[in-house]
């Protein structure tokens, strides 16, 4: 068992005895049944990448304290309706008692439920409606974790509360069949998969190994101050690409526009700008993103550290924009297009 854990977090590699670490650490907590961390991990990793199996393996030594539960309980699909006040709630429901759920099968266009996941990770108690009866309120117990091969889209600048609730788990291996298109045997990176591993692993030892691997986790958090262990540089790396993918305005600055603390784009510009659905980002079209208005605008800018919105003179700014009264930023400018001479 414990060479099965080591392989599908790559423990050969730089960070690798670090993710083992922070994953028998971060599902030994969710054993304990303290939800105080308020965390959301997500396995995130290319198909056969050993993922689903770590699940089947909880699944199996769990029983009834594992949950398997519709993805709609964290996030949205695309044309997906919002529930109304009042609906039944019957995932959250669900979730009395068990100490590890799985959400899985998401989309690449399914996006995050950010207050859902703040009501399911945010604190002891839920409130919910099981299908045709009362509300029902329980004290969680419960690690939700999202195993995807896509991360969920993140709809607007990431908010603390996000940010430090996220926990990446990634799997870095593939696991491929010995004449599959792509397989490199020189790749360190690369396996060959064996189909009848879940049945190997189920064995009573192993399953008595894996509840050893879990309570030794638990012990590790509580000897921590019941604290995570630091998510490793893997993680780390690509909870940064995540955020940064999904801040659209980011992706607008860094395209669109050039920084500079002598310049100055108008409020009209800017909007007129980003709501285009013909911008570029990278060599794709936006289409049709959430628009900004100017209150989203200037919430925006100062975020991302321009100052505004103000006239010219009112920013600092020197003669260049002398006789410019109309109000704006510091600190970017669109960029100039170029045209090409046939």
């Amino acid at each position: 068992m414990v060479r099965f854990l080591e392989d599908i977090m790559h423990v050969s590699g730089e960070d690798g005895p670090a993710a083992l670490e922070h994953l028998q650490v971060l599902l030994g907590y969710g054993l304990t049944g303290h939800t105080s961390n308020q965390v959301l991990p997500i396995f995130v990793g290319e198909g056969s990448a050993g993922k689903s199996l770590l699940l089947a393996l909880l699944r199996k030594l769990l029983g009834a304290a594992f949950k398997d539960v519709g993805k709609e309980i964290l996030v949205s699909s695309k044309g997906q309706r919002a529930a109304h006040k009042g609906a039944a709630s019957p995932l959250e429901a669900g979730l009395a008692g068990a100490l590890l759920a799985a959400v899985e099968e998401t989309e690449r266009s399914d996006s995050l439920n950010e207050a859902g996941m703040k009501k399911l990770t945010g604190g002891d108690v839920i409130t919910a409606r099981p299908l045709f009866r009362d509300y029902v309120t329980f004290t969680s117990t419960v690690l939700l974790i999202i195993c995807t091969n896509y991360l969920p889209r993140t709809d607007k600048t990431w908010s603390v509360a996000l940010r430090r609730r996220l926990q990446l788990v990634c799997f870095v291996r593939r696991y491929f069949s010995p004449h599959e298109k792509g397989y490199d045997p020189a790749n360190p990176l690369h396996g060959l998969v064996d189909t009848r591993l879940l049945t190997k692993l189920s064995t009573l030892q192993n399953m008595q190994e894996l509840r050893a691997w879990l309570v030794a986790g638990a012990v590790k958090w509580y000897q921590n101050g019941q604290q995570l262990y630091p998510m490793p540089m893997r993680s780390m790396d690509a909870l940064q690409d995540y955020e940064e993918a999904a801040d659209d305005f980011d992706n607008f600055v860094q395209n669109s526009c050039v920084k500079g603390d002598d310049l100055f784009i108008s409020t009209s510009d800017a909007l007129k700008a980003y709501n285009d659905p013909q911008r570029m980002v990278g060599s794709k079209c936006v289409g049709h993103i959430p628009s900004l208005d100017t209150k989203s605008l200037k919430s925006a800018m100062n975020n991302h550290g321009f100052s505004g919105s103000d006239k010219p003179s009112k920013l600092g700014l020197g003669v260049k924009y002398c006789g410019i009264t109309e109000r704006g930023y510091k600190g970017l400018a669109l960029k100039l297009v170029e045209v090409k001479m046939e």
